[in-house]
C-alpha cells in the first residue's frame, strides 16, 4: 500500500493470516515480490515489454486488473508445481 501506516497494519494483518494458515495445514504464496521493486518498497506500475502497466489503483491500495492477473499468475504457478497434474488446465486459465 503507498501510504505507510495503511502498509504497516497490513503487514501486521498478513503475518496473523500467515499464522493461522499454517496452522491449518495451507500452504501461503507470497505475492509481495510480484507487487514491489526489488527493493520490496511500494510499486506502482512495472516496466516490461509492452512498456509501463499499471499494479495499483489510483487509491493506492487495491490493485488494477493487470495487478490482480499478475498475483493469479503467482499463485496458479504456485499451484501447478503442488499439483502437476492441474498444470497444464493453470496455465490455459492463466493465459485467458
Amino acid at each position: 500500500m503507498r501510504e505507510a501506516r495503511l502498509a504497516s497494519v497490513a503487514r501486521t494483518l498478513n503475518e496473523l493470516q500467515l499464522g493461522a494458515a499454517e496452522g491449518a495445514g495451507a500452504a501461503p504464496v507470497p505475492t509481495w515480490g510480484a507487487t514491489s521493486d526489488p527493493q520490496g518498497r511500494y510499486l506502482p506500475a512495472t516496466e516490461g515489454a509492452r512498456g509501463s502497466r499499471p499494479l495499483r489503483a489510483e487509491d493506492g491500495v487495491h490493485f488494477t486488473d493487470y495487478g490482480y492477473r499478475r498475483i493469479a499468475r503467482v499463485a496458479f504457478d504456485a499451484a501447478a508445481a503442488r499439483f502437476p497434474e492441474f498444470a497444464g488446465d493453470l496455465a490455459e486459465i492463466g493465459e485467458a
